[in-house]
């Protein structure tokens, strides 16, 4: 099994309806090392996808890219961390709009 698919399967494992909810619509780039899909949040409307790499630690790198220019990027996520930073990263604004109320 690839890498790409194990990191699909630990994020579907941690929560079932991560995917859905960032508007993956259930397609998925393998890429060395990792995996890349595309995303529809309030945050990101178009456009934008999440590359999530395997490093050399053995944890993940996790970077939001938007018109080929990575605007937000976390490293060294461990796999219990990984839907969390996700969700940190392109749902951000979403989340402190409902604080506020």
């Amino acid at each position: 099994m690839s890498v790409g698919k194990i990191i699909i399967s630990q994020i579907r494992s941690i929560d079932k309806d991560s995917l859905l909810a960032w508007g993956t619509q259930g397609r998925f780039y393998l890429i060395e090392n990792g995996v890349e899909f595309d995303i529809r949040t309030p945050l990101y409307m178009k456009g934008a996808k999440v590359k999530i790499t395997l490093n050399w630690m053995d944890t993940y790198d996790i970077e939001v890219i938007k018109n080929n220019v990575v605007i937000e990027k976390t490293n060294n996520v461990y796999v219990e961390e990984l839907v969390e930073s996700i969700d940190n990263l392109i749902e951000k604004d979403k989340k402190n709009i409902w604080l506020m109320f």
